[in-house]
């Protein structure tokens, strides 16, 4: 599980704003198609994986539903161009967020529906946001 912005998204901006700028060259031009990562090819994340045997990251808006990637990796919450601080507190500042997709707030709602969907013991819960919180 990640969280954070264009350095470890692997679909999730794409996915909210389809015309971002990684849709085009030359983003995904070492692996021969567009994923919405913010590279020409793979991530650090996805050497992460890649070298612990472990499959890529999906990103969790693909499928917005959390049983489905029980059976498989890990599952990604980074957005592109996100923000640690929310688009109402930008606004409020008359500062632009157009760029923002999901800022960190958001990201985190979509951990806790995620969790929610296989973490029914308050106390699992609890340890997995912690530990995410630590790796932040």
């Amino acid at each position: 599980m990640q969280v954070r912005a264009s350095l470890s998204d692997t679909g999730n901006q794409i996915i909210e704003i389809p015309q971002v700028w990684s849709t085009k060259p030359p983003y995904g031009q070492a692996i021969h198609k567009v994923t919405g990562r913010a590279s020409d090819g793979l991530l650090i994340i996805d050497y992460i994986a890649k070298s612990a045997g472990l499959p890529f990251l999906e990103p969790f808006l693909k499928y917005q539903n959390a049983t489905h990637l029980l059976g498989g990796g890990g599952v990604n919450f980074a957005a592109g161009g996100s923000t640690v601080l929310s688009a109402k507190f930008l606004a409020e500042k008359n500062i632009s967020s157009d760029h923002v997709s999901s800022p960190l707030n958001v990201q985190l709602e979509w951990l806790d529906k995620y969790l929610q969907g296989f973490c029914h013991d308050a106390k699992v819960t609890m340890i997995f946001i912690l530990l995410i919180c630590f790796l932040l």
